[in-house]
């Protein structure tokens, strides 16, 4: 059973949004009027969830050749070699009509080479280009506190992985803690689930004592919010967007992700330098700002 997030009210309230279209056929019948095109973010080139059809989308294969076209942030969320014959006779003559690619994940670019694209360029996730106060702001007036004494927050996206709640109640009840469990996609193993907005969930976040979760995004607000925060690893057919996980290792130096030698509460009760951690979050975000400042400033004629 998928619960209402609000997803629909949301992108009304904070996007400008086109025609709805239904199938890869009428984006190509009849394209997007605009100056450019760009595709970005969570794993919109992962050949295990996206269909041939939705990779032609995902790739901007519709529209005037003329267009501006580019990526940003783009995730693969892959690099299995096995693939990568297959995957390239697909992707490469897509992205050379690219003018400029950039991804989220070293292993985004190891990717980009290995199908023979060598121009590609590393940035920032978008949700990591604006400051925690501008998502406070932007949501002030939806704002819905949890009604929960301190509280652990975990988030657990559908994926399998080692997140095993009982011993983290165990804990937060040891802490005097609650335990606000919220499942993606409204999807849950058990009944002590929360479903929350996407504003809610930004703020749940925020007011957290701990973060424990398997979510990329999850693992970004709790480090913007400053909030200690442990990443269960994704096993099973998911394992290979683990990748993701570096990029938190080099912005906090810190090992943040459970393993065998070293348990959940182990690592959220050690220390955090949030001030490495924003001092390296500002030299990454300046990538993506000047990435984006030199494409856009970039205008094509359309014929």
């Amino acid at each position: 059973f998928l619960h209402n997030r609000d997803a629909v009210a949301f992108r009304e309230n904070y996007l400008s949004l086109s025609k709805d279209y239904y199938c890869y056929e009428e984006l190509k019948q009849d394209p997007p009027k605009a100056d450019c095109y760009v595709v970005g973010s969570d794993q919109v080139w992962n050949i295990y969830y996206t269909q041939v059809n939705n990779i032609n989308a995902h790739l901007l294969n519709f529209g005037d050749d003329n267009i501006l076209r580019f990526s940003y942030a783009s995730s693969f969320g892959f690099n299995k070699q096995k693939l990568m014959h297959k995957y390239s006779k697909i992707v490469y003559p897509l992205l050379k009509r690219f003018d400029y690619i950039s991804v989220r994940e070293q292993s985004g670019l190891d990717v980009l080479k290995k199908i023979g694209i060598a121009n590609g360029e590393q940035v920032c996730d978008p949700t990591m280009l604006l400051e925690p106060s501008d998502y406070i702001n932007y949501f002030s007036n939806e704002k819905k506190q949890i009604k929960s004494k301190k509280y652990v927050f975990v988030y657990e996206i559908n994926s399998s992985s080692e997140l095993n709640y009982h011993y983290i109640k165990e804990w937060a009840v040891s802490k005097n803690l609650d335990v606000i469990y919220v499942p993606a996609h409204g999807l849950s193993s058990h009944n002590e689930s929360h479903y929350l907005s996407i504003s809610e969930w930004v703020i749940a976040i925020s007011n957290a004592e701990y973060v424990i979760t398997n979510s990329f995004h999850g693992t970004v607000f709790s480090c913007l919010f400053h909030r200690p925060v442990v990443i269960y690893p994704l096993k099973g057919k998911s394992k290979t967007t683990n990748s993701r996980i570096d990029i938190f290792l080099k912005l906090l130096n810190k090992d943040i992700v459970l393993n065998k030698q070293k348990t959940f509460d182990f690592i959220l009760e050690s220390s955090y330098d949030w001030d490495l951690f924003d001092n390296n979050l500002k030299i990454f975000k300046e990538t993506g700002i000047q990435y984006l400042n030199k494409v856009l400033s970039e205008r094509k004629e359309i014929g």
